[in-house]
C-alpha cells in the first residue's frame, strides 16, 4: 500500500510594527482559514512589535490577540533559516543550536500591510534566510511603498498621474514655514489631498482647501512620515481598483471594483472595518475554524460596475503596464482616480499586499480564482521565484583570496 505524503507546511506571516498591524492580523487569519488543506498545513508566524517572529497553535485564533504583542499564551519566538540538507525552516529560538524538531516549510505567505512587512524589509529577511515568499520582491516592495516614486515610474511609462509635490520634514521640529510651503505648492493645487509618501490604507490622509490648512495638518503627518505628498483633489471623483497576476506568462486582471464612501475621503475605518462576515468565500459564509475576521470583505463596493468600454480598457491596460514595472510578480491591487466630468483617469498607487489579498475581486474575474486557488497560485509562484544558494558566489576570475582548505 502506498503511504499518503505528508502535507507541506506553509508559514503564514503577519502582524508587524505597522499602523496596519491589526488589519494584517485579520488577513493572516483569513489566509489560514482559506488555505487549501488538501495540499498544505498553515503555520502561523506572527511578527511582534519588537520585530521577533512568534509561532504557536494559539496564534491561529483571533481571541489570542491583545494590544500588547507578547500577551499570547503559548507562543514561542522563532526565526527563519535554510537548513543544509533540509531546506527552508522555521526554527524555535528556545531550542538554541539543538534544532531537533525544525518546522520545515515550503514557502512563506506574507500577509503584512504597511511599514516593516509590506515595504521590502521582511522580504529582505526572507531572501537572506533562503525562504521562498509570496508577492513582490524586496526591491519592488520597497519602491511600491513610495507613492511619489511609483507615480514617477508610471508617468515615464506613459500612464497618466496627477501632478504632485513632495514636502520634506525639516531637520528640527515638524513645522514648515508658510513661505516655504507656498513656494513649493502652487495655488492651483487646491483643494488638495495630503498624504504620507510611505503609508497606506488612508492612514494620515487629509483634504485641505488652502496653504494655511496645509500648514496646520503637516505636523501630524510628519510625525508618521518624513516625506509628505501633496496633489490636487480630483473633482467629481470616482475611484476604481483592479488586481493583477501573472499566470504562466499571461498577465490577468481581476474584476474592477468601485469603492463607495460616505464622506469626502474614504477613511481607514470605512475601508476596513465596516460590517462583518468572513469565511473562505467572502460573503459571510462560515467555515470550520472560521476566525470571524471580516476585514476588506465587508467594505461597501460595486464589483464590475457598468463602465464605458474605453474606460475599462484603460484601467486594465494601465494596470498591466505598471505591473510590468514591478517585475510581473505577486498579486497587487492598483488604484485609480477618475474625474467623472472631464473623463480623465489617473493612476493613484499600487498596493503590494491588499487587504484579504483582494480575493473577492478574483472570484468575480473573467478568469476566476477562489481564495484557496489564489493562494495556491501565490505559493507556486513563490517557489518558482526562489533563488538561494550557499555555494561560493565569486567567479574564479574574481578570486582575491585563496580557496584551498589546508
Amino acid at each position: 500500500m502506498s503511504q499518503t505524503q505528508p502535507k507541506k507546511k506553509i508559514a503564514v506571516c503577519f502582524g508587524g510594527p505597522s499602523p496596519e498591524h491589526d488589519v494584517s492580523v485579520v488577513t493572516g487569519l483569513q489566509v489560514m482559514d482559506a488555505i487549501d488543506r488538501d495540499r498544505y498545513e498553515p503555520v502561523p508566524a506572527y511578527l511582534a512589535w519588537d520585530r521577533r517572529f512568534f509561532t504557536g497553535p494559539g496564534l491561529g485564533l483571533r481571541g489570542s490577540y491583545r494590544p500588547h504583542p507578547l500577551a499570547m499564551v503559548g507562543a514561542q519566538s522563532c526565526h527563519f533559516y535554510n537548513l543544509p540538507n533540509y531546506g527552508p525552516a522555521l526554527l524555535r529560538d528556545a531550542d538554541g543550536l539543538n534544532q531537533r524538531d525544525p518546522i520545515l516549510v515550503k514557502a512563506a505567505v506574507l500577509a503584512f500591510h504597511g511599514l516593516e512587512g509590506e515595504d521590502g524589509r521582511v522580504q529582505s529577511r526572507m531572501d537572506m534566510a533562503g525562504v521562498p515568499y509570496t508577492g513582490l520582491r524586496a526591491t519592488g516592495s520597497a519602491l511600491a511603498m513610495r507613492k511619489d516614486l511609483t507615480k514617477d515610474l508610471a508617468e515615464r511609462a506613459g500612464v497618466p498621474v496627477l501632478p504632485h509635490v513632495v514636502l520634506t520634514k525639516p531637520q528640527r521640529g515638524r513645522i514648515l514655514p508658510l513661505d516655504s510651503i507656498k513656494a513649493q505648492v502652487s495655488d492651483n493645487f487646491f483643494p488638495a489631498i495630503v498624504k504620507p509618501c510611505s503609508l497606506g490604507s488612508s492612514i494620515g490622509v487629509a483634504l485641505v482647501k488652502d496653504h494655511q490648512e496645509l500648514l496646520e495638518v503637516l505636523p501630524s503627518i510628519f510625525a508618521q512620515d518624513p516625506q509628505v505628498m501633496v496633489e490636487p483633489a480630483v473633482q467629481n471623483l470616482a475611484e476604481f481598483n483592479v488586481s493583477v497576476l501573472n499566470r504562466d506568462g499571461e498577465i490577468l486582471t481581476s474584476a474592477i471594483e468601485r469603492p463607495k464612501q460616505s464622506g469626502e475621503l474614504l477613511d481607514f475605518k470605512e475601508k476596513y472595518l465596516a460590517g462583518g462576515g468572513g469565511g473562505k468565500k467572502g460573503g459571510g459564509v462560515k467555515t470550520p475554524g472560521d476566525t470571524g475576521s471580516g476585514g476588506m470583505l465587508s467594505m461597501t463596493r460595486d464589483i464590475n460596475p457598468d463602465l464605458p468600454a474605453d474606460l475599462e480598457a484603460k484601467i486594465r491596460d494601465h494596470a498591466k503596464t505598471v505591473y510590468t514595472l514591478f517585475g510581473n510578480v505577486g498579486v497587487p491591487r492598483l488604484d485609480y482616480l477618475f474625474d467623472q466630468t472631464s473623463g480623465e483617469l489617473f493612476f493613484n498607487e499600487i498596493n503590494p499586499i491588499p487587504g484579504s489579498f483582494a480575493f473577492f475581486l478574483w472570484e468575480r474575474a473573467a478568469t476566476p480564482f477562489t481564495f484557496p486557488d489564489l493562494l495556491n497560485h501565490m505559493i507556486d509562484e513563490a517557489v518558482a521565484q526562489h533563488r538561494w544558494s550557499n555555494l561560493d558566489p565569486v567567479p574564479k576570475d574574481a578570486y582575491l583570496l585563496p580557496r584551498s582548505v589546508r
